[in-house]
């Protein structure tokens, strides 16, 4: 499987040679996107067109030439020969400039492997590894730098998606220490890869194969996830069910992405960023909508370990399928017995709010905001349910199966323990007056009626945005300390005080208002809220943009390059928001404010981070991509939302990463000008998969910068 190049002056000539004594037939493959037979030139000996020709090599040194023509924009794949005999296959790659071969480098097919390692020479430029993934699920590895004496120099990891080539430089994967003069990088990944390093020093490189540490993933224990290599089909259980009442209609497609003859990131001369959308940048279909059928635990096209035995990769194709049109969603009571056990906190006290009452505050805040922020696009409508007494031990199971069972969606007859089926769109409340908390995933919700008394409004639309859109939480992936000296902790998911999927307040609670400021935009337009023709991209050196107000026109965010796949930057004007909403008390650090605290700002540009390289939906990592640096508590308030420096006010300017900077002003329509200087990608560091139940949070990631790592 060499890798393939073609366009910008880069030309790939595919060689092969029959090394048997008789002759023999081919298939070869061109996998990439925007790779293809009409990139190469004609030849007479080869049938076929798109991705796949095949050919005829005559016995004892028959051979095949095919060149690419280099002609369009660059793109890169690889390529897969299969013969009936011994075939010697290779690449030779050349770079033409002012009409001369500037450079060459043979690159040979690539054995797959699980662990590799390269050397590390010093002085010779840097160090580009290609990766082609040709199983259907996306491969994680690890890198281990170690000097020539053995002794680890930094790690790194990274993902490449499946049917895919990634193309990473080393540094771009581990911080190589300034003092490094030379070693090895060990690559450990959790399935097979085939792969090469390509030194480069200006126009000058070559090939530079691995040698081969070990063919098969290494695991800490059996997996409890099925794998290609032991299951034919992993999902044919469910595509086999008869229909179920709970379904809606919706064919499941393949998280298998069309592969792109281009988008506007390679038309700019960059990575493509991996999506399935017209603008590349959401990595599922549409809205991030799950499967429409369950017991399967689904995060976009990310498998979760939840249940053993069932997992599927096929969210529904609809993209309408959650966030547009009506959404009929029914309302359940469960009515919890004074002795039960497993409430959180429980001291037997129960609230008394009725069924219509909970319908009708649903409909009449919760709908309409959702109506508002969506700009009409999705009608929610909320439906009474079942309401019943919880039986056996009267815990938070018991009702939920007692839920399932009453509408009728368990797979088999009393088994209803696996967990919400997918697409059940159902709410389940209780009564336990200390259940203040929710929780929500794949089409289905449940909190405490007690949020409805206090009126938090708030958590209600939080946990909707996650068990129905799949948005994500976002907030500084920063170790958090509750106070300056305490030792820190995990990461604070609702530390983000713009978004309403992370925390518009900690304290107090809001009340009830479909005024409630909006999400973030990057989650409207993955619920298909806003259009691509209201995104723009950064695609050259500088330019300036105009922003418009969120839900008034416009364009709505800007994207900017992070130099990798699955991963930008977006720059948003946030929504004018009521005086209830603000938090005004004066705990902000600004060194240039009496005390050196201000109140919290909310006129301005705002610039986050999204990072779809660890997962997508509510996997996908989002949040702040600056905070004030010199604040001498900056850990304590970045944990409590105490930090706003990602929003950029008007007339100041930020550095927002690689040398890129950005300039905003208001400007008479309400919206601002941004001015973007200093290149075409903002760099940031790959954030880590989410670390399961790390403190009392289910997703909280890794850190968010190299200064925290310490």
């Amino acid at each position: 499987m060499p890798l393939v190049l073609d366009g910008d002056g880069f030309q790939s000539h595919l060689l092969a040679s029959n090394v048997s004594e008789s002759s023999t037939r081919c298939v070869l493959e061109l996998n990439g996107a925007g790779l293809d037979a009409e990139r190469f030139e004609d030849h007479a000996g080869l049938t076929g067109a798109g991705k796949t020709v095949n050919f005829e090599l005559a016995a004892s040194g028959g051979n095949l030439i095919w060149s690419s023509e280099g002609e369009e924009p660059l793109t890169h794949g690889h390529a897969t020969l299969n013969c009936a005999e011994p075939v010697a296959f290779q690449a030779l790659i050349t770079l033409t400039a002012a009409g001369r071969v500037a450079a060459m480098a043979t690159i040979a097919g690539a054995h797959k492997a699980a662990e590799f390692q390269f050397a590390v020479m010093p002085r010779t430029g840097r160090l580009v590894l290609v990766f082609a993934n040709i199983e259907n699920t996306e491969a994680s590895c690890e890198a281990t730098l170690e000097n020539s004496d053995g002794v680890n120099a930094g790690n790194g990891s990274f993902s490449v998606p499946e049917n895919s080539t990634a193309i990473l430089t080393l540094d771009e994967i581990v911080r190589i220490p300034a003092s490094f003069t030379g070693g090895t990088t060990i690559i450990s990944c959790d399935r097979q890869l085939a792969s090469v390093g390509l030194p480069l020093s200006g126009t000058v490189f070559t090939s530079l194969p691995p040698a081969i540490l070990s063919l098969t993933p290494e695991t800490d224990s059996p997996s409890d996830t099925p794998s290609s290599d032991t299951v034919e089909d992993p999902f044919a259980r469910w595509n086999e069910l008869e229909p179920r009442s709970w379904w809606r209609e919706s064919e499941p497609y393949s998280c298998m992405q069309t592969e792109k003859r281009t988008s506007p990131w390679l038309d700019a001369g960059l990575v493509d960023l991996g999506g399935s959308d017209p603008l590349s940048l959401i990595r599922y279909f549409g809205n991030s909508s799950y499967l429409r059928y369950g017991n399967m635990g689904f995060h976009g096209c990310t498998r979760l370990d939840k249940y053993p035995d069932a997992f599927h990769l096929d969210p529904p194709a609809d993209p309408a399928y959650y966030s547009r049109g009506e959404l009929e969603i029914r309302v359940d009571i469960a009515r919890v017995p004074p002795d039960a056990r497993g409430w959180h906190l429980d001291d037997g006290k129960r609230v008394s709010l009725g069924m219509a009452e909970a319908v009708g505050l649903l409909n009449t805040h919760v709908a309409a905001y959702f109506r508002r922020v969506s700009g009409q696009a999705l009608q929610m409508i909320f439906h009474a349910g079942n309401e019943f007494e919880v039986g056996g031990d009267g815990s938070p199971d018991a009702a939920q199966e007692r839920q399932f069972e009453l509408a009728g969606v368990c797979l088999q007859e009393n088994e209803c323990e696996n967990g919400a089926p997918g697409g059940l769109n159902r709410i389940l409340l209780n009564d336990v007056a200390t259940d203040t908390g929710g929780s929500a995933y794949n089409g289905w919700a449940t909190f405490g009626l007690a949020s409805f008394v206090n009126r938090n409004m708030e958590l209600i639309v939080h946990e909707i945005g996650h068990g129905w859109m799949a948005w994500p939480h976002s907030y500084f992936e920063a170790p958090w300390q509750g106070a300056p000296g305490e030792d820190p902790g995990p990461p604070n998911p609702y530390s983000n005080l713009y978004d309403i999927m992370s925390s518009l307040a900690l304290v107090p609670i809001l009340g009830w208002s479909s005024q409630m400021p909006a999400t973030l935009a990057i989650n409207r337009y993955a619920a298909g809220w806003i259009r691509p023709e209201n995104v723009a991209l950064h695609t050259e050196d500088s330019g300036n943009y105009t922003l418009g107000e969120p839900l008034r026109g416009g364009d709505q965010f800007l994207v900017i390059h992070s130099g990798r796949s699955h991963a930008f930057t977006t720059l948003e004007v946030l929504e004018e928001r009521p005086a209830r909403f603000e938090v005004a008390t004066p705990d902000v650090y600004d060194p240039d404010a009496p005390g050196q605290r201000r109140a919290r700002r909310y006129d301005g540009v705002l610039v986050s981070r999204y990072d779809q390289s660890a997962g997508t939906g509510i996997q996908a990592r989002f949040g702040p991509a600056l905070y004030h640096r010199n604040n001498p508590d900056v850990l304590v308030d970045l944990g409590w939302g105490r930090d706003d420096y990602a929003l950029i006010s008007n007339g100041e300017t930020r550095e927002i990463g690689g040398g890129v900077t950005v300039g905003v002003s208001k400007n008479a329509g309400g919206g601002f000008n941004v001015s973007v200087s200093g290149g075409k990608m903002a760099e940031f560091d790959a954030w880590c998969a989410p670390i399961w139940f790390s403190g009392n949070e289910y997703d909280t990631g890794c850190l968010l910068d190299e200064a925290f790592r310490e």
